[in-house]
């Protein structure tokens, strides 16, 4: 047959070209159309969303080509971890129906879980910039049922990387958790939905509540600070740091409503007034502290990203108990530039800043030299130990992984054209190129910041009479100032910082400490440079109406005055760099240096603060806080007004006898005071002995909460002894124990609690022959802690005497448990062992469940060697939890009928007929040894 009979030779009549030609016109109008409306929703219906202008065309033409050719040359090996999920078509479709409208609203979908089994799941879009969510690969937010948890986790991100350098934003959470920063764990994935796959995201867990339990940190408020795209507002000031309702809460403190701000409202007014206020300052160091803001600051440094900045990026944890905020990793990413090449070379950087602006608290803490001292201390130990050289390497460990992984992504080209990406930027080769540039990039920031940390010390000085100017250059904390004489020191000479800079000694100025050594003195103290701001650019067009400022925090010399008793004849004076001690000589020269910053000051050694006595009858009228060490004197009585407390952040030894105990007690009898607080590492070692505490409630004082009489908050090694703890009111607990380690009470008593007697949350405490007797609720509550209860009474408690929950670890003990509504309750993936101890009449000597989903499991108990007697012995356990009694007395036998409660056959009703086995269970024995104990192998119970 011809071609010519082949063709139609009717179909190229001129009407039906026509009719051909309009319907291209046609389709390609309604395409564009289309096209036109839905880049108006996701980019111009919401004001203040980002976006870039977009080849659709191109865009269209490359993303089909690439899903063509891909299939013919993707690698099946397998790469990295996969996540598979299967998402119905129509409820993707409902996701991007009047987008942005619904990009949030949860739809139904399933995920293979790693049993391999598929479980439902709900998803929805994740973040507000339209990359994320406007085209074909999107970010994805994944929860799943309560469960059917995943390593404990409910929610979780799979995150779209915009970045040509795909594996940065994961390497900052690696980086986070090498450095011990708060941060979610992520890794990275191969998601593939419906059986189809998605290239590379990143896995990151969701910030929320089990984000904190998971860290062993109470449910506390969690803020979200986003004033960028979608979030942000209209008309006002976006600053974060400045107004506490430019935040989101997005996990809640139970004891506060999820509208009230006051914990942020009150940490940025005193930002605001530490400004110019130095008490505020001391302040705001308790609650955003040191310790926590410099090491995320060292972070940032050491990640070369500001990322977290002043509108953008932020997650901060405000715990109501510790009364502190402190920063989450968030976002971050780095800006460490790539090199040009990954094969050897000569290739080095220049010489990196330390500081640069990030938001009004960085901004001023920088300000300070005890907080600089501590941010770059804490960067030399990220250098000293290998961080950034860990994070190279474990970048070249995956590379394999990483590239079979890419080899099925049929969206390289979607980022190239979405984020105006070459798009030879983003093959395989160019990726895995940039991944070795990474990890080399790595190593030379890691020589370059060792560099500058190491660098001598920079500063020149000259004497006039009896006194010493010192000018201090660069980034670097000076420090071990040498002075070398013409001759040896002088008997009595003294030295002293002049801190109100009048060139003569005063009242003001501050006394050095020093060591002598034939003709050289060493003066004690870490001396700084100013840190000045300077502007280098504003953030672009996108703030409109107020740009922000950006830029640097530059070193300036700055000036010391150094005074003495006797005229300062110097040969020559050398100092130490902080780090490495490496000695240099400082040359002598007039050049002078600014006046120092109001928080720049030099950091001595300080001096023991002298402990107080108090004794006699002492009246505490308004909230006090102690900061010096106190001793508190046999017989002494504390009358405390209604609602007042009184709180410790330095050691005390509460020294009563027992014919003379120290009384805390109501100032008048129908008004309860608040709380006795122990708070802080400063209080560490404290010690109460004979005291008599009755009439409290609990409180707030400096925005910190306290829910008991008795406090014991965020330190050590305090011991509690024969304390007589009675008749208290209002709040849930008689005495709470949270944050703390090595806590010992023993010999004391707790009767007629309001509510539980004794709570104790994350901590480690041991209770020894100690009385509890009428609680309102329980006698004591274990929140994620590890205890031992040992030769101790509990008698008469309204619900239980002994909760043990949200994963905790105790180990009871030749103890005795009376008439309580439960004697042992356990949950929430808690384990109990109890040995030696007798149950009696309690209602319910035994319970063990499942309660909060988080933990993803009940409780387990086994009991050995103990006696259970009641009208009654009932023991319960659900489908998530075992009890098991062991070689036990129990009278009259269980005749419960729960399949996850085991009497094993050496366990009998009749005492006197079977003897008890000469062995422990294998578990008692290691806790037998945990806890350094030793016990009688014939005995059951307390007493045969």
């Amino acid at each position: 047959m011809s071609v010519k009979k082949l063709i139609n030779p009717h179909f190229f009549k001129p009407v039906y070209a026509k009719v051909f030609l309009l319907s291209i016109m046609g389709a390609t109008i309604i395409w564009g159309a289309d096209t036109l409306r839905k880049e108006w929703r996701l980019g111009f219906l919401s004001l203040w969303q980002s976006g870039q202008n977009l080849n659709y065309v191109k865009y269209s033409t490359v993303t089909t080509i690439e899903k063509i050719t891909h299939e013919f040359v993707k690698n099946n090996e397998p790469g990295l971890k996969q996540v598979k999920l299967y998402i119905p078509k129509k409820n993707q479709t409902a996701l991007m129906k009047d987008m942005p409208t619904h990009i949030k609203d949860w739809q139904k979908a399933y995920l293979l879980y790693p049993n391999n089994r598929v479980r439902p799941v709900k998803v929805r879009h994740r973040g507000d910039n339209p990359l994320n969510w406007a085209y074909e690969k999107k970010s994805w937010r994944i929860k799943t049922k309560k469960k059917r948890l995943i390593d404990g986790l409910r929610t979780f991100n799979l995150i779209v990387s915009c970045y040509a350098c795909i594996a940065d934003d994961y390497l900052t959470y690696y980086l986070g958790q090498l450095a011990g920063i708060l941060s979610p764990y992520a890794q990275l994935v191969e998601l593939w939905i419906n059986d189809k796959p998605y290239g590379i995201y990143l896995w990151a867990e969701h910030i929320d509540e089990v984000f904190l339990r998971k860290r062993n940190l109470m449910p506390v408020n969690i803020y979200k600070g986003e004033q960028y795209n979608a979030e942000r507002l209209n008309y006002i000031d976006n600053f974060l740091f400045g107004n506490p309702y430019l935040w989101k809460k997005i996990s809640r403190f139970n004891q506060q409503d999820q509208d009230d701000y006051s914990d942020l409202a009150y940490f940025i007014d005193m930002i605001r007034d530490a400004m110019t206020s130095s008490k505020a300052f001391d302040s705001l160091q308790r609650i955003a502290t040191f310790e926590d803001w410099a090491k995320f600051s060292a972070f940032q440094t050491l990640v070369r990203s500001w990322h977290n900045s002043p509108v953008h990026n932020q997650r901060l944890v405000s715990d109501p108990l510790r009364g502190t905020i402190k920063p989450v990793l968030h976002d971050t990413g780095t800006a460490i530039p790539l090199p040009k090449t990954y094969v050897s070379s000569v290739e080095k950087y220049a010489m990196p800043k330390l500081d640069e602006q990030s938001h009004a608290l960085l901004d001023l803490y920088h300000r300070s030299s005890r907080f600089l001292v501590k941010k770059y201390g804490y960067l030399y130990k990220f250098i000293e130990s290998g961080t950034l050289i860990k994070a190279a390497s474990h970048i070249e460990d995956i590379l394999p992984n990483i590239e079979k992984s890419l080899t099925r992504d049929p969206f390289r080209n979607q980022i190239a054209e979405t984020t105006h990406i070459d798009s030879g930027q983003l093959s395989i080769s160019a990726v895995i190129g940039k991944l070795k540039r990474r990890a080399k990039s790595f190593r030379l920031w890691h020589a370059a910041l060792k560099t500058i940390l190491e660098t001598s010390p920079q500063a020149n000085w000259w004497t006039t009479g009896a006194s010493m100017s010192l000018v201090i250059g660069g980034s670097n904390p000076l420090t071990n100032l040498t002075l070398d004489f013409d001759s040896p020191a002088k008997l009595g000479q003294k030295f002293f910082w002049d801190a109100d800079d009048d060139g003569q000694i005063s009242d003001a100025d501050i006394e050095i400490s020093h060591h002598v050594d034939g003709n050289r003195i060493a003066l004690d103290g870490s001396w700084l440079a100013n840190k000045v701001s300077v502007l280098t650019s504003t953030i672009p067009k996108f703030y409109h109406f107020k740009a922000l400022a950006v830029g640097i925090i530059k070193d300036v010399p700055t000036q010391f005055g150094i005074l003495s008793n006797f005229e300062l004849n110097l040969k020559a004076v050398s100092a130490s760099n902080q780090f490495t001690g490496k000695r240099v000589s400082l040359p002598k020269n007039k050049t002078a240096g600014m006046s120092r910053s109001k928080y720049n000051e030099p950091i001595f050694q300080q001096k023991p603060t002298p402990m107080k006595d108090w004794k006699g009858l002492i009246t505490i009228d308004k909230d006090q806080i102690i900061d010096y060490p106190v001793r508190i004197l046999p017989g002494a009585e504390l009358a405390i007004a209604g609602r007042v407390s009184l709180v410790f952040r330095n050691r005390v030894m509460i020294e009563g006898e027992k014919d003379q105990p120290v009384v805390i007690r109501r100032q008048h009898q129908d008004e309860p005071w608040g709380t006795v607080a122990i708070l802080g590492s400063g209080a560490s070692g404290s010690r109460l002995r004979n005291v008599n505490i009755s009439g409290g409630s609990g409180g707030k004082v400096e925005n910190i909460h306290y829910s008991a009489m008795l406090s014991i908050r965020d330190t050590q090694d305090v011991i509690v002894d024969s304390v007589q703890l009675r008749d208290n009111v209002i709040y849930d607990d008689m005495m709470h124990v949270l944050y703390s380690d090595n806590i010992h009470i023993r010999d004391s008593l707790f009767t007629n609690s309001f509510s539980d007697a004794l709570d104790v949350d994350i901590s480690k405490i041991t209770i020894r022959n100690s009385t509890f007797d009428v609680s309102g609720n329980d006698a004591i509550d274990f929140m994620n802690s590890n205890a031992l209860v040992s030769g101790t009474q509990i008698r008469r408690a309204g619900d239980k005497g002994i909760s043990i929950g949200e994963n905790s670890k105790v180990f009871v003990y030749r103890s005795k448990l009376t008439e309580n509504a439960t004697g042992i309750e356990t949950k929430d993936s808690s384990n109990a062992w109890v040995s030696n101890s007798n149950f009696i009449n309690n209602k319910i000597q035994f319970n063990a469940y499942k309660k909060n989903w988080r933990y993803g499991g009940g409780g387990s108990l086994i009991i050995d060697k103990s006696i259970l007697r009641a009208l009654r012995n009932k023991i319960t356990a659900d489908k998530k939890s075992e009890i098991l009694v062991y070689d036990s007395i129990v009278s009259p036998p269980y005749i419960g009928k729960s399949k996850n409660v085991t009497i094993d056959v050496n366990s009998s009703s009749l005492s006197n007929k079977v003897d008890a086995k000469t062995e422990f269970h294998p578990e008692i024995v290691s806790e037998l040894g945990n806890w350094g104990l030793k016990s009688d192998l014939r005995r059951r119970g307390v007493e045969q």
